[in-house]
């Protein structure tokens, strides 16, 4: 689909779970702004997560394709939607590694290997061969790791 359409549909899909969610945001390829996003991602916190599953269930049953504790799969207008669960510890590195793109995330994991760190997918952050946390945020990760901030957009 086409950038705009996409953007429109994320923000349809937004205003529907705002009373779900206290933070949610389009990640993916139309964060990265590309021309022609093949489906739509978000990362969100729930409002109440003990709560959540089940009003995303009763709200979305028909179109639900994969429900877990990280990741909800459903149909929405036709598109497929990637919702990556957050709090607010993970809200930040999720962001960053849903953002992607593919060949960005290599990067900075190559570069986080062979700076002797790691970065953790599950959103845990930037962690050193101790195991501590050195970033955790999506600016101090890139900066840490490739030494300036990559805007979105700029992610191959």
């Amino acid at each position: 689909m086409e950038l705009n359409k996409a953007k429109k549909i994320a923000g349809e899909f937004i205003q529907e779970i705002s009373d779900l969610v206290s933070s949610v945001e389009v990640v993916g390829s139309v964060r990265r702004e590309q021309p022609y996003p093949r489906d739509l991602d978000f990362v969100l916190i729930p409002e109440n997560p003990l709560t959540f599953k089940v009003d995303f269930i009763n709200r979305f049953k028909k179109s639900i394709k994969q429900i877990g504790n990280k990741l909800i799969r459903l149909s929405y207008k036709d598109q497929q939607i990637d919702c990556y669960v957050a709090n607010k510890s993970t809200w930040e590195t999720l962001k960053l590694i849903r953002t992607g793109s593919t060949n960005h995330n290599r990067k900075l994991c190559m570069k986080a290997i062979n700076m002797n760190l790691k970065l953790k997918a599950d959103g845990t952050g930037l962690i050193d061969k101790n195991g501590n946390i050195i970033a955790n945020t999506e600016h101090s990760i890139i900066e840490t790791l490739l030494g300036k901030y990559i805007e979105p957009y700029e992610r191959d």
